[in-house]
């Protein structure tokens, strides 16, 4: 850690390189991970577990699930769809 005027910072390091259309690798500190997807939908694959994100577009809203490897959390396919859901009809209230 580096100390600046008595603050105490961390130091990140984050490198994302492309691997083809809608594919990632990316490279931290903690790991290596891969993440597919573009816009409006990612799925991601790294050492903190899985992660599905929806978003609109343009909108600046999103919903993350985050799927931890072992002990189940409930979660899953059944909490990403109940975001989108929620998410569609807050875009159909901000919309309409």
């Amino acid at each position: 850690m580096v100390a600046q005027g008595g603050n105490i910072m961390g130091l990140r390091f984050r490198k994302s390189i492309r691997l083809g259309s809608g594919a990632r690798l990316n490279l931290s500190k903690r790991g290596v991970g891969l993440s597919l997807g573009g816009k409006g939908f990612t799925h991601s694959i790294g050492p903190s577990g899985r992660r599905t994100t929806i978003s609109a577009p343009g909108t600046g809203l999103s919903y993350t699930a985050h799927h931890k490897s072992g002990r189940s959390r409930g979660g899953g396919i059944g909490s990403t769809i109940l975001g989108l859901v929620i998410l569609a009809i807050f875009l159909v209230w901000l919309l309409g």
